[in-house]
């Protein structure tokens, strides 16, 4: 439980006194040194983590920080908008801080949001990989964001697990499951006909989808939906399992099955 509840307080800490960001690519004072600063997990230039190891004879929980940003912008040095790096390590908890690419990085998949998602969930493994060197307990990771790093937090949390155990990558035999989330302004659907039937309003989100606003492909959305038959796999709420995270506000919550909490 320790995690949860040190990531139930780092998040409450973020929502009262988040500062306003300083120069992408700086750390706000406030954040501690990395232990290890830009460690690559893939290929491309974006493709990078930072690290900070909690001292501890036992293997360590740790909590994986995914920035916001539409997907479009943003930083891993942005990690003190959605906790408190120097409140988790006190408590014997290890951060990642991590950065992905951009929708405009995306070339010709699609939809161009599956890159920064998919990019997280190869972080998630990497860091696994390196659970004996790290000394992180793979059974206790959290994940945390605000905005897009919301989403994308839940995305994984509600998703199936990505491993490949028949993978000839170690790195792709690992399990992406979480066992909390710390979510703050998440986007809870990718889905635009789900998106638009609660938020009618609503017209943000078509970026995720190769379109300027989500307007832009309205009315035309169902016919673009079932040209695109997977859409729903982009979505939070219809991808909820019976062993899955209730959504709620400032408050715990799991499922008897033991799935992953949420702190919304």
């Amino acid at each position: 439980m320790k995690i949860k509840a040190c990531l139930f307080t780092a998040f409450l800490l973020f929502s009262m006194t988040a500062l306003a960001a300083g120069p992408e690519g700086q750390y706000d004072p406030s954040v501690p040194r990395p232990t290890m600063s830009n460690v690559s997990y893939g290929p491309h230039e974006r493709n990078v983590l930072d690290f900070w190891k909690a001292p501890s004879d036992e293997p360590a929980p740790l909590v994986v920080v995914i920035h916001g940003g539409s997907w479009l912008f943003g930083s891993k040095e942005r990690v003190h908008r959605s906790v408190d790096v120097d409140t988790l390590l006190e408590n014997g908890i290890s951060v990642v801080a991590i950065n992905y690419r951009f929708l405009s990085q995306a070339g010709n998949v699609f939809p161009p949001v599956k890159v920064p998602l998919h990019d997280a969930a190869r972080a998630l493994q990497f860091v696994c990989s390196k659970a004996d060197e790290w000394n992180i307990d793979t059974t206790r990771i959290g994940a945390a964001g605000g905005s897009a790093g919301a989403c994308t937090s839940l995305w994984l949390a509600y998703h199936d697990d990505l491993a490949v155990p028949e993978s000839n990558d170690p790195v792709a035999r690992e399990s992406t499951r979480l066992s909390c989330v710390a979510a703050k302004d998440a986007q809870t659907t990718l889905d635009p006909v789900q998106m638009k039937a609660w938020t009618p309003n609503s017209r943000y989100g078509g970026e995720a989808f190769g379109q300027r606003i989500l307007n832009s492909f309205w009315p035309s959305g169902t016919t673009f939906c079932r040209g695109f038959p997977n859409i729903h796999r982009m979505s939070l709420q219809a991808r909820r399992l019976p062993r899955s995270p209730v959504l709620s506000c400032a408050a715990l919550h799991g499922t008897a099955a033991g799935g992953p909490y949420t702190y919304s």
